[in-house]
């Protein structure tokens, strides 16, 4: 890992973001010339220096940085930042009638297997479906698991199939009908295409989003992986499948969320504040 003050010195914005950038690593960042954009989801940290914080979760409140920052807060949905592909649509549309193609999500890596319990509730579920949706699981480029997930897929009577390392998410997401999905950043890309979906979470950090996005209808939450089975992922599968009144409002709750223009209010914020430092060092 590069050398925060060295990267700072030859860029005008560092964008910091993962629990290995502790406090040392931040400060160290901040101190250089560069503008400096913390990424933040717990709000678990005793100071958080720089010049923008970003916390896009709905669970995200000035009160969790109370104190303990002089950097200007962009909280919530409104700032995730997304590809723009990931731009919301124009056209709200509906959902289908019938499920026929459901989407299970585990992020880039999976390290402690949980990918094989939710493939394994995907296909029950779709073998309770009638007419059986077809599921397909993206294992990350990480995963290391991917032949265990893979033998799984071929031994199931019904259409399941893994897919590695996919590219072009947006299409592959918009073309789904459901979607079982880590409580990670992928949520927010379901949102953004009005994808009805159910979240568990992998980590702590996951909990908070998942399960404040649950609260106001826009997914349902399982709770952790490493709590749940097969048959509780089916179940909720099925039971989300099977109404579409809640499907709809997933959709129409998660666009109006997430309008996919996230980074261009950062970058827009952060022209400010470099054009602002620049002046201030031209007038001394």
């Amino acid at each position: 890992r590069d050398d925060p003050a060295a990267l700072a010195a030859r860029a005008d914005l560092l964008a910091v973001d993962g629990w290995g950038f502790d406090a040392g690593y931040q400060a160290r960042a901040a101190a250089g010339p560069a503008a400096l954009l913390v990424i933040d989801d717990m709000g678990d940290r005793a100071h958080y220096p720089g010049d923008i914080l970003l916390n896009p979760g709905l669970h995200a409140s000035p009160s969790m940085y109370a104190g303990r920052t002089a950097a200007r807060l962009c909280l919530g949905p409104a700032w995730v930042p997304l590809r723009r592909e990931f731009r919301a649509p124009e056209a709200s549309g509906d959902v289908a009638s019938a499920v026929t193609r459901i989407l299970v999500l585990m992020g880039g890596a999976d390290p402690d297997g949980h990918g094989l319990r939710a493939l394994r509730g995907a296909a029950t579920a779709a073998q309770s479906l009638s007419p059986a949706p077809s599921v397909r699981l993206v294992a990350g480029a990480a995963n290391p698991r991917l032949a265990e997930l893979r033998d799984l897929a071929a031994g199931c009577a019904s259409d399941v199939a893994v897919l590695h390392d996919v590219r072009a998410m947006a299409p592959l997401l918009a073309g789904a009908d459901l979607a079982l999905s880590a409580g990670g950043s992928t949520l927010w890309e379901l949102a953004a295409l009005g994808m009805p979906m159910v979240l568990a979470a992998l980590n702590d950090s996951e909990t908070g989003p998942a399960a404040h996005l649950a609260a106001l209808g826009g997914a349902r939450y399982l709770g952790r992986f490493a709590d749940l089975d097969e048959g509780g992922i089916a179940d909720a599968l099925v039971a989300v499948a099977g109404d579409p009144a809640a499907r709809r409002r997933m959709r129409w709750l998660g666009r109006s969320l997430v309008d996919g223009r996230g980074v261009e209010r950062l970058l827009t914020l952060a022209a400010g504040l470099i054009a602002a430092r620049l002046v201030g060092t031209q007038s001394v």
